[in-house]
């Protein structure tokens, strides 16, 4: 990159919002724009990154990259959660490099999840991709797909002295650009009966 020099601006938009823009000059590669946009409500909070290099004097290219974070509650049980990460190449983190040690990185999560949380049922569903950004790795070395994976489990406390009954189960369809795809499902129920008291306790389980 040259000699770099940045300086970051905060902008305190709303007690809720604010913005970071921080321009970054590389006297080998040219001006790079950083932002960082913040928020916060009542039931959310969330995060969006970009940055750009409009022409990159080593490659004669637009780089970019940019994240995306969100954490949402719906009501007092249901919770959501999206998370997306993307680069314009593959070498961006190695040219761009900052100190953040992300040169490290040979995978971008991309995944959207819900969640439910109740006394006695609790399920989450989500759907996961990954952008591979290390061209060495072989397809077949790179992570599936999940499209989507679907988790539920139940366990009814019933109180000491008596019958528990639980289940644990997963449901994922595996997905992947030329390769073996296909769904495994998982059921793990289970019946147990705690008995305590005082001084000692004895849990038999099937």
């Amino acid at each position: 990159t040259g000699f770099t020099f940045e300086v970051p601006y905060y902008f305190n938009i709303a007690p809720n919002l604010d913005d970071t823009l921080t321009p970054r000059v590389m006297t080998d590669r040219g001006l790079q724009l950083k932002n960082e946009f913040r928020y916060l409500t009542s039931t959310s909070t969330g995060i969006v990154l970009l940055e750009g290099l409009a022409d990159d004097k080593k490659t004669g290219e637009t780089r970019s990259a940019a994240q995306f974070t969100h954490n949402q509650q719906f009501g007092r049980l249901w919770s959501g959660h999206a998370h997306a990460r993307w680069v314009s190449d593959d070498n961006y983190f190695i040219d761009m490099e900052d100190g953040s040690g992300q040169t490290a990185l040979t995978h971008l999560p991309r995944q959207l999840q819900i969640n439910y949380g109740g006394p006695v049922v609790r399920f989450s569903g989500r759907v996961a991709g990954y952008q591979t950004i290390d061209p060495t790795i072989p397809v077949a070395d790179r992570p599936y797909d999940l499209l989507p994976q679907l988790r539920l489990a139940a366990d009814w406390p019933t109180g000491p002295n008596r019958l528990r009954y639980q289940i644990n189960s997963e449901w994922t369809y595996f997905d992947r650009a030329d390769s073996l795809t296909g769904q495994r499902l998982d059921l793990h129920p289970s019946l147990s009966w705690s008995l305590a008291n005082r001084y000692a306790f004895f849990t038999p389980r099937v």
